[in-house]
């Protein structure tokens, strides 16, 4: 580590640590960084050719990465984020250059073309007359909506509609958009509606460099559409393009399952395999081998900017560019070292890449990979490959868990066949492509498509297997740094034997065993009882009755919500559930029940209970061949134990009215039309028990003032909880005394209670509430 072949680690590993300082530590002036690297540069001419010379190195590029930091997070005067109160207001005007690929969905006759926009003006309308101009910068994410303009990168562009802050998570586990635009330097979300509501300034622009790019991705688009049926060509687009837009949601959920979701990226495979193979073939048809080099350098650099230039892909070009260089140049190549160039080169372009999922899986992958080569080479392929994949599983799995709570052990045998079927239909796909000429591209693509259905093949197999998939609650990042610093010590006393002390090996390897175990460890928990309401329409929920009474209250819409596959899946995993007991339905509408299958095929319920209906007493479809379903009308009760359990209060017209009992606690569902019944339900349970009554709605134009009426009654005021509350119904119930919770504004509402404690509420967004506000 300390020779001069590794410089490049000491300059990522400054670098790296300089944007952490920035991101987490303590904020120190600009000012007194320049004379703290003019001496640390002094200081490196002394001790040059010493060991002390890689420490000072560290501190002055750990300085280097801090300013680059401060400069990447600088941010205009013009800033696109200050005009966003003007864009709530009404419909903008905004002004900018096109900055990326412009990804083109469609669904049904609906069709969305998303991009960056790089802003330079902006236009407000003005009562008083024109419109005002004002000057802005920064990045804008636009989504339009049957745009009917041919939108290119680098075209000028004039957009028309709303101006928003990027919306943040509102729910646990919910994955935070606003967060992840603000990363790439997107601070401004822009929603256009219309066939005109994108106009091109220069529709005659001169195409340059980029627009030739866009036009090849077009091209390879259009041919892959016609060679192949619409599920193969959403896959390869995925192999050639990047463009996973394609690829349906059930072969997303397989591929994540079997731990194989990194074979639809464009990545390091696919650069390795076709620049390698086409510098190999080079060599055969009689190529020198300089020539060659700087033909399969060419290639890789094209592959990259085709590929989208993502962060995988930009790894394996630099890293393709270095050993090709080295080629040119007749040096040895050192990978670890072309690893931590491309890592260095990547944080100085941008730093807001260290924190993204990509770059810290992609590089521990590749790192992995390199410090296990000695004991995955072997003489047979299919050995190599099985310890390729388990090296890549030992050194990226903590990542996996802290940002996925979820780990396959099912990719060690799916990727042993998985990976060359895909290296083979990927090059077939390729070569048909690329020679437009018959029968020379029907044949490659008929094999290519072959390889793939193969590769499919394998991977569906494997998915039916559950028993490798392990879900974890993330982990604190303690367990994580242990993790890697045992796994550290292990590589690093491979020496021993040969220095005479055969028992450090076995205490390292042991010590890394135990940090891998601490991972299984789940916390106690402090609550006997919780209650999770999402936010969003429709009265989704969680209950949680004990450990491993796990219920769901409806599942959310379909298209275009998907609260399943948004919030409640990533909740779940992120709770470490692997199996829910039950799902229960308050209505069969779409709205309730469009994320059933979903759920179904994730974690297996045991129960699915739906309301009594007399018109139709039998389910037609039952969702899952392993469920039992069951209609529950008034009356009926889901007990848990002694005074936990789940009152049905009302069926009737197709809808549940239920009450959830706690010791001390009771959680009324209340949906849209609650029928005669609705001031008897609170008779049922002794009026004189201190109880705490929350009620939750669908929708607040159906809360009755029988409901909040405290005469007769001892224990704290209800709790009523709505998505929202209109003006009017907000007032009369605080001047009742009742206490409120709108889900628009305080995110999930998570009630928890345990014995001997009061029941407390918290909030996703503020913490915990108090209900008497």
């Amino acid at each position: 580590m300390f020779d001069s072949g590794m410089v490049f680690f000491w300059i990522s590993l400054g670098l790296s640590a300089g944007i952490l300082l920035r991101e987490y530590g303590p904020q120190v002036s600009v000012f007194y960084a320049w004379p703290a690297i003019a001496l640390l540069l002094a200081c490196l001419w002394l001790v040059r050719g010493q060991r002390a010379f890689w420490i000072f190195l560290l501190a002055a590029f750990s300085i280097f990465g801090y300013l680059r930091a401060v400069q990447d997070s600088a941010r205009p005067w013009a800033a696109i984020e200050h005009f966003i109160p003007l864009g709530q207001r009404g419909p903008v005007a905004l002004n900018g250059e096109v900055k990326t690929f412009p990804e083109v969905k469609v669904r049904g006759k609906q069709k969305i073309v998303s991009f960056v926009v790089s802003a330079r003006e902006i236009f407000t309308p003005s009562p008083a007359g024109p419109w005002k101009r004002f000057e802005a910068r920064g990045d804008v994410q636009v989504f339009a909506f049957q745009c009917a303009a041919r939108i290119r990168r680098g075209a000028r562009v004039r957009i028309f509609g709303r101006l928003r802050e990027p919306p943040g998570a509102r729910n646990p586990g919910e994955f935070d958009y606003g967060r992840f635009l603000k990363r790439r330097g997107i601070h401004g979300l822009m929603n256009a509606y219309g066939m005109k509501s994108v106009r091109l300034s220069n529709p005659e622009y001169p195409l340059g460099f980029m627009g030739v790019l866009e036009l090849l991705r077009g091209a390879i688009d259009q041919r892959l559409v016609r060679l192949f049926d619409p599920e193969t060509a959403g896959i390869f687009k995925a192999l050639i393009l990047g463009s996973r837009s394609g690829v349906s949601e059930v072969w997303n959920e397989k591929f994540i399952q079997t731990g194989t979701s990194h074979l639809l990226a464009v990545s390091g495979l696919n650069v390795a395999l076709l620049a390698g193979t086409f510098y190999f073939f080079l060599l055969w048809r009689g190529l020198s081998q300089k020539k060659a080099a700087a033909l399969a350098l060419g290639l890789a650099v094209l592959q990259v900017w085709i590929g989208g230039a993502g962060i995988p892909l930009e790894r394996a070009g630099w890293m393709a560019g270095v050993g090709f260089l080295a080629i040119l140049r007749e040096r040895e190549y050192h990978s670890l070292n072309a690893l931590f160039l491309a890592a260095s080169l990547m944080l100085w372009s941008g730093t807001r890449d260290l924190g993204e999922v990509s770059f810290q899986l992609s590089f521990l992958a590749v790192f992995s990979l390199i410090c296990f080569a000695k004991w995955t080479r072997v003489s047979r392929p299919w050995l190599e490959c099985l310890g390729s994949s388990l090296a890549v599983l030992i050194g990226t799995w903590p990542f996996s868990i802290y940002h996925f709570n979820f780990v396959s052990l099912l990719s060690l045998p799916a990727n042993l066949l998985a990976i060359p079927f895909f290296h083979l239909a990927l090059l077939g796909g390729i070569l048909a492509v690329g020679i437009p000429v018959s029968p020379v591209d029907s044949l490659a693509g008929w094999a290519g498509a072959q390889c793939l259905k193969a590769g499919l093949g394998w991977i569906d197999f494997w998915s039916h297997f559950t028993f490798g998939c392990m879900r974890f609650l993330a982990p604190p990042v303690w367990k994580i740094i242990f993790y890697y610093a045992a796994l550290g010590a292990a590589l690093m006393s491979r020496n021993a034997y040969t220095k005479g002390r055969p028992a450090l090996p076995m205490l390292a390897w042991s010590l890394w065993a135990l940090a891998a175990g601490l991972f299984f460890l789940k916390p106690a928990t402090k609550a006997d009882f919780s209650l999770t309401l999402f936010s969003a329409p429709g009265n989704i929920a969680h209950l949680g009755m004990g450990p491993g009474r796990e219920w769901l209250i409806n599942t959310g819409t379909g298209y275009p919500g998907r609260e399943a596959k948004k919030i409640l899946e990533p909740f779940l995993k992120q709770k470490g559930v692997d199996r829910l007991s039950g799902i229960l339905l308050t209505g069969l509408t779409p709205r309730k029940s469009g994320g059933l299958e979903t759920l179904v095929r994730q974690f297996e319920p045991k129960y699915f209970v739906r309301p009594w209906d007399p018109r139709s007493p039998e389910m037609e479809t039952r969702p899952g061949p392993r469920l039992r379903w069951k209609s529950l009308g008034r009356g009926e009760r889901i007990v848990f134990s002694d005074a936990r359990e789940i009152r049905i209060l009302d069926a009737s017209g197709g809808h549940m009215t239920f009450a959830v009992d706690y010791p001390g606690l009771t959680i009324y569902f209340i949906p849209p039309k609650m029928g005669a019944a609705a001031k008897g339900w609170r008779k049922t349970r002794n009026p004189m028990e201190p109880r705490r009554e929350v009620f939750v709605f669908e929708t607040d134009a159906v809360v009755p003032e029988g409901l909040w009426d405290k005469s007769g009654r001892s224990g704290p005021s209800p709790i009523f909880v709505a998505w929202k509350f209109s003006e009017g119904a907000r007032a009369r119930l605080k001047n009742s005394g009742i206490g409120i919770y709108e889900l628009e504004k305080s995110g999930a509402i998570r009630f928890e209670a345990a014995p001997g404690r009061p029941p407390a509420a918290y909030s996703f967004l503020a913490g915990k509430l108090n209900p008497e506000f």
